[in-house]
């Protein structure tokens, strides 16, 4: 049996089904494995949720609705995790070989830990850290994001498990797609946890889908408009400002929540779709105020 660390990994799975294989073997590829990947199957059951591992438990786990209750999956994954820190992690991700033994060589109470990115724009489903790292050393084939001091990317990160439980998980009032991320960011920075940026590289796949996502806009007004119920103010991400812009939404008033002016029409959404250009969600640990 390979060495073991305290960690339990928790992804969430859809419609990337070999993206999911692609982790399991990484995960394996590891010099210190997790102790258990734990698996929530936004998804009917099949024979992709029987996989197991020579090397650490696979626990398989459901939340099957047609929304995306993404609070909601993580949380169950975290209520089904033994081992004293959780990492959570987007599916389609490329962890470092020495990513586990990075995570718990210090006490990890009141830490928030996460590494720099790097979104790949090709990247195939059989491929391994090495072969990602020397395409991106070529220096023509990525898109760099690495976190600045104080922030967080919620594509990876990792926390001590009573730490999550103590905060309350995931606010499940954010349904479907975006500001929950925020939300938790804000609620660990208010509860004075630190930032810690390892230094290693996560490989990721670029997706320019997510970076204005018209498709998800409902969603988003409906979750900032929670946040500011909650905080007293919304987050300033590059999405609001760019739906204000473009007249899909109301501006903001310190009286009034959010309103959608206007839905967008398909081709919008198919033109943002298949958009190259990027537009960047604010994760960060101490997100900025939108009036």
């Amino acid at each position: 049996m390979s060495a073991q660390s305290d960690v339990s990994v928790i992804t969430l799975v859809k419609n990337r089904v070999p993206e999911f294989h692609r982790l399991v073997r990484q995960l394996e590829a590891t010099r210190v494995k997790p102790r258990e990947l734990i698996v929530v199957w936004m998804t009917s059951p099949s024979s992709h949720s029987l996989v197991q591992s020579d090397h650490f438990a696979i626990k398989h786990k459901f939340t099957t609705t047609s929304a995306l209750p993404i609070a909601q999956a993580r949380n169950r994954g975290a209520q089904a995790s033994e081992a004293n820190n959780l990492v959570f992690t987007d599916v389609d991700c490329v962890p470092h070989p020495e990513l586990f033994s990075l995570l718990t060589e210090a006490p990890t109470r009141g830490v928030i830990q996460t590494t720099g990115f790097t979104e790949m724009t090709v990247m195939s489903r059989n491929a391994c850290y090495s072969e990602l790292s020397a395409l991106a050393a070529k220096g023509n084939n990525q898109h760099v994001t690495t976190p600045s001091r104080g922030t967080f990317n919620s594509a990876l990160f990792s926390l001590n498990r009573q730490d999550f439980m103590q905060l309350g998980g995931f606010d499940e009032g954010f349904y479907g797609f975006g500001i929950g991320d925020i939300d938790f960011a804000t609620r660990c920075a208010k509860r004075g946890m630190q930032i810690k940026t390892r230094p290693v590289v996560t490989f990721k796949q670029y997706r320019h889908c997510r970076r204005c996502p018209l498709n998800h806009l409902l969603d988003i007004v409906a979750n900032a408009n929670r946040y500011r119920e909650k905080w007293g103010y919304y987050p300033e991400t590059a999405w609001l400002t760019a739906f204000m812009a473009q007249g899909f939404v109301s501006k903001a008033r310190a009286n009034a929540p959010l309103t959608v002016t206007r839905l967008p029409s398909e081709k919008e959404i198919r033109d943002i779709l298949t958009s190259r250009e990027s537009i960047s969600e604010n994760t960060s640990g101490t997100p900025r105020k939108m009036a």
